[in-house]
């Protein structure tokens, strides 16, 4: 399968970056989805899919990340994570997003990323999230859109991890190019 892009073979080139991202599943998923997009309509502000990075910015090829994606999905099971409360910060990626709590399936997935490529997991740093609005917004105007946000769940299911190229300023032009189950994913999803 050869696919390029700009005429450079894609899964040769490492100057293009990815990420790793959870991959929700069910009415969860649909829910974000219509949460994602109802926002992004009413705010002008760019489209993107429901996800929580397990590592982002990484320089390699897609050819390794998509091995890397193979070995974490081997290595885990389906599980939940738990949202905590929506919040945000003075960054563009981190304007509005739902805390995802800390917890050993998440850090365990995070940390073989890190290993497999050579970084030290950010465990102190880590801020797993899913984002509900990229751009710049007053603090004030953050925490009424915030207000008005009524989570129906506290839990997401994950099935399985995606490689997105987010090598691109324009998160609508980011893509998912391979996708991986987890181990026995296919046997406990129902959607």
């Amino acid at each position: 399968m050869a696919d390029t892009m700009n005429g450079q073979a894609r899964g040769s080139s490492a100057s293009c970056e990815y990420s790793l991202w959870l991959n929700p599943f069910g009415e969860g998923r649909r829910e974000f989805e219509r949460l994602l997009r109802s926002l992004s309509v009413r705010f002008a502000t760019p489209s993107f899919m429901p996800h929580v990075t397990v590592l982002g910015r990484i320089r390699a090829s897609q050819d390794e990340v998509i091995e890397c994606a193979g070995k974490l999905a081997a290595l885990t099971s389906p599980f939940q994570v738990e949202l905590g409360r929506v919040h945000g910060l003075p960054e563009f990626f981190r304007c509005l997003f739902i805390e995802i709590k800390l917890q050993s399936p998440l850090m365990e997935i995070h940390r073989h990323a890190a290993e497999f490529f050579g970084r030290e997991a950010e465990c102190c740093r880590y801020m797993p999230h899913l984002s509900l609005v990229y751009g710049e917004f007053k603090e004030s105007e953050k925490q009424n859109i915030a207000a008005e946000i009524i989570l129906s769940r506290r839990h997401l299911d994950v099935s399985g991890i995606q490689v997105a190229r987010t090598d691109h300023p324009d998160p609508e032009a980011w893509e998912i190019i391979a996708s991986q189950a987890f181990r026995h994913a296919a046997r406990n999803r129902t959607s």
